[in-house]
């Protein structure tokens, strides 16, 4: 009993210490990150619409209907911010850490959770959607325990009642949350409705007949409430969320891509190996709980071939894509734990297995997207040039998007010292394809606010609003119109781009005149200390001087 004891010291600490490292990886940097594409539908949609017309209506460019209305509750108090927005994915995604180990402790040994706790923590996927304002990190720990509540319902029958009531709670909570995470926690219906099926088929008719009543039942609880909230919006914008079906398609590189995600590797070598562990881990774990594996499998494959079949807009994005079957992600990666663990107690004595499995976690996570992704400052660790592919010699934005001339202040920003500025950058666009700070930081490690310019500039674009919606306080953006009434925003250097980061298509954009732009900001601040064709920049505070004062030594251009 004591050498069992000892033997479990091991997994406890590679799973505290995995648990900390995931923790880690959900919160670092967190609190300096931009708002980027998909995150600001929520938000545009709150700043034009109540409490009623939220929650009735799925949206042209559709938003989680109940994160918009925590958000929208926020901002009546003036209370939205970033960390109040991400709060609850966060705290989601953390509880995925918690909650799946937990959940399958009576199924699944030690060894085996303390290895799916760690690949769980350092998944690209899982790490990257928990920092996000989007619904996929909780909606994805939802759907995990609607699965298991589902299947503790039936088989646990002295706490049923209480299984039950926890699988309708996730299920409904999910599925208005992202709606296509029901693919997935309504799958066990049909896979044991089948079942009572076979069972009448093959005379069993009382346990059939049970069986069905039971799920009738249950399934009546499930729809009442998924109807209550669901049915508004689906009569409101039923043409607009039919025509996003049949939009997109899967494609044999996209679903390899996508799978390179799920693995959080980039490299088909490396791909292919953990493939292989996958599967002598679905074999090995059969041989242990032949019903829950099959259970699983089934889950996954049928709710991953729906979502396909069903060909939602931007599919063939492996990043859409791998957001949708998110709910599956778990159990792939406990079919992983368990393939790794098995080829670690094969090639090696029992007593080395902990060790030599956090090395190969530790080896799996340097060959990821992850490290390349964590320098400081880096604010835009949801840009499509991070997030779009986990391939570094085929993803979309890395070999087809130019990212054209430098301006070169951003080489002289460069020699200042690291994280020593803040330097606020306008106009923008929320969309990846138009944002190329992300390269401009990594090379010149300076903190980045971004400046919403209307009205000063004219008319702002659907992410950009003047400073009379007093109830968001972004922390990341500021107002051009405060910057130039003398407002302290903590900034050194103020950069307007000229012209939109033409190198990326499409071209035609929405821009403001930014020779009127100019002019105004010029009537209030004096002339830039630096112009190119692309960028003007003035200085805010003595340590922005200084930089002019370097610039003009250096013989830049004014």
């Amino acid at each position: 009993m004591k050498s069992t004891r000892r033997g479990h010291w091991p997994w406890l600490l590679l799973s505290a210490v995995a648990l900390a490292a995931g923790v880690f990886l959900r919160c670092w940097q967190l609190g300096d990150q931009i708002l980027i594409d998909d995150e600001w539908h929520a938000v545009h949609k709150l700043l034009h619409a109540g409490m009623l017309n939220i929650a009735t209506h799925f949206g042209v460019a559709d938003y989680c209907i109940p994160l918009t209305l925590y958000y929208r509750a926020l901002y009546d108090v003036g209370a939205l911010t970033e960390w109040t927005m991400r709060a609850p994915l966060l705290l989601g995604g953390i509880g995925l850490l918690v909650f799946a180990p937990w959940s399958l402790r009576r199924s699944v040994p030690l060894p085996t959770r303390s290895v799916w706790l760690a690949l769980l923590a350092i998944s690209p996927v899982l790490m990257y959607l928990t920092r996000t304002a989007r619904p996929y990190a909780l909606s994805g720990t939802l759907a995990l325990v609607a699965i298991v509540a589902f299947l503790r319902w039936y088989h646990d029958a002295p706490q049923a009642r209480r299984w039950a009531w926890l699988y309708v709670l996730a299920t409904v909570a999910a599925g208005w949350l992202q709606l296509l995470t029901l693919t997935f926690t309504l799958t066990p219906f049909l896979l044991f409705g089948v079942l009572a099926l076979w069972r009448l088929a093959h005379g069993q008719t009382r346990e059939g007949l049970g069986m069905l009543r039971r799920l009738l039942v249950f399934g009546l609880l499930t729809v009442a409430p998924l109807a209550l909230l669901l049915l508004p919006p689906l009569i409101n914008d039923w043409g607009a969320l039919v025509g996003k079906a049949g939009r997109g398609a899967v494609t044999w590189d996209s679903a390899w891509r996508t799978a390179l995600m799920l693995f959080g590797v980039g490299g088909p070598v490396v791909a292919g190996l953990l493939t292989a562990l996958t599967a002598w881990g679905v074999v090995r774990f059969s041989r242990r709980q032949p019903a829950l594996t099959a259970c699983f499998l089934l889950i996954m494959a049928i709710a991953t071939t729906t979502i396909i079949v069903a060909q939602p807009a931007w599919i063939e994005h492996p990043g859409v894509l791998a957001r949708y079957v998110m709910p599956g992600l778990p159990l792939l990666l406990l079919f992983l734990a368990e393939g790794l663990l098995a080829a670690a107690q094969w090639l090696l004595p029992r007593y080395l297995t902990a060790g030599v499995a956090a090395l190969a976690l530790a080896g799996l996570f340097a060959v990821g997207p992850l490290p390349k992704l964590l320098y400081w400052p880096n604010q835009f660790m949801g840009h499509t040039r991070f997030q779009y592919d986990y391939d570094p010699l085929g993803a979309l934005v890395r070999t087809r998007v130019k990212l054209g001339t430098i301006p070169p202040f951003y080489f002289e920003l460069a020699r200042q010292p690291p994280r020593s500025l803040t330097v606020i950058q306008g106009p923008w666009r929320p969309e990846s394809y138009f944002i190329p700070q992300p390269w401009y930081q990594q090379l010149h490690r300076q903190y980045v606010k971004i400046a919403m310019v209307s009205p000063t500039c004219g008319p702002g674009g659907w992410a950009d609003f003047p400073a009379t919606f007093s109830g968001i306080h972004l922390t990341q953006f500021v107002h051009l119109s405060d910057v130039l009434r003398g407002a302290d925003e903590g900034a050194d250097l103020l950069v307007l781009r000229m012209r939109p980061w033409l190198d990326v298509p499409p071209q035609r954009i929405r821009w403001p005149d930014m020779r009127q732009c100019l002019a105004r900001v010029e009537a209030w601040l004096g002339p830039p200390f630096y112009r190119d064709p692309q960028i003007a920049v003035f200085a805010l505070s003595p340590a922005g001087t200084r930089v002019a004062r370097d610039q003009a030594a250096a013989g830049k251009p004014r």
